[in-house]
């Protein structure tokens, strides 16, 4: 299965959380400069509808969507002006720089349905989720298996199979 983001060390993940936080308070923000906008609901979601869905927490000073090239900008300007800085101060403190590395909002959607696939939600609606016309595609290009589920998944085998 292919990788979306090279496997990383303690220290990349938790700057790749950072960014994510980070990319959530700016989308955020957007939302609360235009909160008095006739396109919000009463509990603060977006009254827009898109194929039947409505209750959307982002959206833009128009009361839309974002349009994914919009947040894969942001994104980029978050991660390269932090991999900037951390050039400089990796070099003024004589150390290797943590980098994260390329990352767009489809990156974040493979994430969240490896992330549901590992919580063992039912890969239906799993698919659901995701949209998908068939459970093919679910399972063969969104999800991943990490080490620790295998893992899991043998030790609980072993534990259905131990007899004693």
């Amino acid at each position: 299965m292919k990788r979306i983001l090279p496997k990383m060390d303690c220290c990349i993940a938790l700057n790749v959380i950072r960014l994510v936080i980070r990319l959530s308070l700016i989308l955020w923000r957007s939302i609360s400069v235009n909160h008095s906008a006739t396109y919000y609901t009463r509990n603060g979601f977006c009254a827009y509808e898109l194929e039947g869905y409505t209750g959307f927490v982002f959206s833009n000073k128009l009361g839309t969507l974002h349009n994914p090239h919009c947040v894969n900008l942001a994104i980029k300007r978050i991660y390269e002006t932090y991999n900037a800085k951390e050039i400089i101060d990796a070099k003024r403190q004589s150390r290797k720089p943590i980098i994260i590395p390329h990352s767009s909002c489809h990156s974040l959607r493979h994430t969240f349905c490896s992330r549901l696939c590992e919580s063992d939600i039912n890969i239906k609606v799993v698919q659901e989720i995701m949209g998908h016309k068939n459970v093919e595609t679910t399972l063969d290009i969104y999800t991943e298996v990490n080490f620790n589920k295998k893992q899991e998944s043998l030790e609980e085998l072993a534990s259905k199979m131990d007899f004693f």
